[in-house]
């Protein structure tokens, strides 16, 4: 046997509220031949809404309602009504019923239905007197008048049958066809599945919303509160959803039911505290819309935004110098200084030129943290120390299954790391064409696709290169694209050479010193001389690392000439020295310094004729434990250790790899 179309909601209980016991027998015998599960109910004007309420505590899920009551109900509990309708097929059945015994008959209705009363009169031959009420006092006040005229008949439902028996009447009562009753049940059981599928869509939001670390609510038609999690409650400093409706105009949601766009990041002032207000309008169903409200505390994001910064600079993608940090005061630094406050206030991309060890990535640095960005990611990277595939998934990411070994769940490329930041683009010279290719897409477009993946990703990112080898040449050359070098070089800064900056040296010399507790005593005139003199091939870095040896070897002595000279001739890298000066305060110094050998260089720590074996030893160590020490501080990054030192990445594996005999660590 073919289940019914109810079978498949069994459960599905419906309340039916009819006018008399006449209606509600038909109803039942209707529904016990269909299989409908439902509780049936006799009601009045004075306690139809009561038995509305106690059908639905009773679980039913739609009210089905015949009679003059039913206007009551449906404004009470309209998303959950549906009508057994009066037809005028049923009315004129009544009339033509109650022709039999007059010809002038009373038709009752309620004030919101429509009937063609000049229409019923012509097919029926009756005059017919239209009586429409609100309430069962006008009802009763309406029949009693026309009674008096001797009118005894009515057509009407239960309420006018009570009224016409004590005011000694006659009522035939409009009795509904079966064609009707189906239809209405059928509108119910379409109502109950569109409510249940209603009510699961609005559970699997609460789901959602329930585990969000921010405000969240949910309100739907006629501003009911359909949720609110813990952390909006406490927000609002209310105890349940109830509570809420004062709220309303500052959450914006008439605004966003009004017209259904969404209000975002709308900042209000909520019993004395800011919170940033976004609601986004949502449809529940086709009738019902509704309004999602996100509340954010600007404190506690302030707080999220500290732990942000906080995860960044752990992960090192946070810029640690600033303009302070570039020390000199030589006229090309001074122009130098004056274009970096100029180009940080724009997102032009910014390449930087300059010799190996000149600053350029503390001129980058500095950058960002004078451009309005200073408070996003600030990522580097350098080119040039990684191979074209291993640089690509780096600087794009990649999906899960991307390749052999990829991460599970993929990973976020630098690109995405540095979304409202900087990505430092250090060493772009040593790219590819094919990976040039792929930069020149991203800075035209704004947008990226992690290998392996297959969506686009959109990214805003302020970009920063560096090389020390002129661009232009290599686009000369055919190993740079023509097109990536002027997206690149939308503005330029040069940085000068340190043999170029004068004075700028012994400055220089001074904060290396004191960064390691000595005064500017351990610079003796001799000393002074020594470092004026020299070409420094190694610029910056190189300054700063002899300072630095030379100040641990220190120890407790303000100055020592004999071990400042070791150093430098130990230290020494390729290069010619420029001729000595001969400032007339200073004596000539007591021993020149002789030009160190390339072999010695490539050695890593260069001959110093006459100068002990035990020294060499000693310093090499020194600068070995200095390697260790930082690579400790710095979680075993290697990259991160070398920055610290100031020295190239190759320069420190070579460092930690002359280490590995060293008979103290093979200990």
């Amino acid at each position: 046997m073919r289940k019914n179309a109810y079978e498949s909601d069994e459960g599905a209980l419906f309340g039916v509220m009819v006018h008399s016991a006449s209606v509600a027998a038909i109803v039942r015998d209707f529904t016990a031949r269909e299989g409908i599960a439902c509780h049936i109910c006799v009601t009045t004007h004075e306690s139809a809404l009561d038995d509305a309420a106690a059908l639905l505590a009773k679980g039913c899920e739609v009210l089905v309602c015949h009679g003059g009551s039913r206007e009551a109900v449906y404004c009470k509990h309209s998303q959950q009504t549906v009508f057994i309708e009066r037809s005028d097929m049923d009315l004129l059945k009544a009339l033509l019923k109650a022709g039999k015994e007059t010809h002038e008959v009373i038709l009752t209705a309620h004030e919101a239905e429509r009937r063609d009363i000049a229409l019923m009169e012509s097919l029926t031959g009756m005059h017919i007197h239209d009586v429409r009420y609100m309430d069962q006092r006008t009802l009763e006040r309406k029949l009693a008048a026309l009674i008096k005229k001797g009118v005894r008949v009515a057509v009407g439902g239960g309420a006018t049958a009570l009224a016409m028996a004590r005011l000694g009447g006659v009522t035939f009562l409009d009795e509904p066809r079966p064609e009707n009753i189906r239809n209405a049940f059928a509108r119910a059981l379409a109502l109950a599945r569109s409510r249940r599928m209603e009510q699961n869509w609005i559970d699997s939001l609460k789901d959602m919303l329930a585990f969000s670390k921010e405000g969240m609510l949910f309100i739907g038609k006629n501003n009911k509160v359909l949720f609110a999690n813990a952390v909006a409650l406490r927000l609002l400093n209310v105890e349940s959803g109830d509570a809420l409706a004062p709220f309303f105009e500052k959450l914006l949601v008439a605004d966003v039911l009004a017209d259904a766009r969404p209000r975002e990041d709308v900042l209000v002032d909520i019993r004395n505290r800011r919170m940033f207000i976004s609601s986004f309008p949502v449809n529940i169903s086709a009738e019902n819309r509704g309004v999602v409200v996100f509340i954010h505390d600007v404190e506690s994001l302030q707080g999220m935004h500290l732990k942000i910064r906080k995860d960044l600079h752990e992960r090192g993608f946070i810029a640690k110098h600033d303009l302070d940090d570039l020390h000199g005061d030589c006229a090309p630094m001074r122009l130098l200084k004056r274009k970096v406050r100029m180009y940080a206030a724009t997102d032009v991309p910014v390449l930087i030129l300059g010799e190996t060890g000149s600053g350029k990535e503390l001129v980058a640095h500095s950058l960002h943290m004078a451009s309005p960005r200073y408070n996003e990611p600030f990522v580097p990277i350098n080119c040039s120390a990684l191979p074209e595939n291993l640089l690509e998934s780096e600087l794009f990411g990649y999906e899960e299954g991307a390749f052999t070994g990829a991460r599970k769940g993929g990973k976020q490329g630098l690109f995405e790391l540095a979304h409202k930041g900087t990505l430092f683009l250090d060493e772009i010279g040593g790219v590819g064409l094919a990976m040039q290719a792929r930069l020149l897409r991203v800075l035209e477009a704004k947008e990226i696709m992690r290998v392996g993946g297959d969506r686009i990703i959109p990214v805003d990112v302020r970009i920063i290169s560096a090389s020390h080898t002129p661009l232009h040449e290599l686009v000369t050359r055919g190993k740079f694209r023509a097109d990536l070098f002027y997206r690149l070089k939308g503005l330029s800064l040069s940085l000068p050479p340190l043999r170029e900056r004068g004075e700028d040296i012994l400055r220089l010399a001074r904060c290396a010193l004191a960064r390691r507790g000595k005064t500017e005593a351990a610079l003796l005139p001799e000393i002074r001389a020594r470092l004026m003199s020299y070409h420094w091939p190694g610029n910056v870095r190189e300054l700063m690392a002899v300072m630095d040896t030379y100040a641990i070897l220190l120890g407790e002595r303000k100055h020592d000439l004999q071990c400042f000279l070791e150093v430098f001739d130990s230290w020494g890298s390729p290069g010619q020295a420029l001729p000595a000066p001969q400032p007339p305060a200073s004596p000539p110094c007591p021993r020149p310094l002789p030009a160190p050998a390339a072999s010695e260089h490539a050695a890593g720590v260069a001959a110093s004729p006459g100068a002990p074996q035990s020294f060499k030893e000693r310093l090499a160590k020194i600068r070995l434990d200095m390697a260790r020490e930082a690579l400790a501080v710095c979680g075993g990054n290697q990259k991160r250790a070398a920055r610290q030192l100031g020295l190239s990445y190759t320069t420190f594996r070579r460092l930690l790899g002359a280490g590995r005999n060293d008979p103290a660590d093979v200990q």
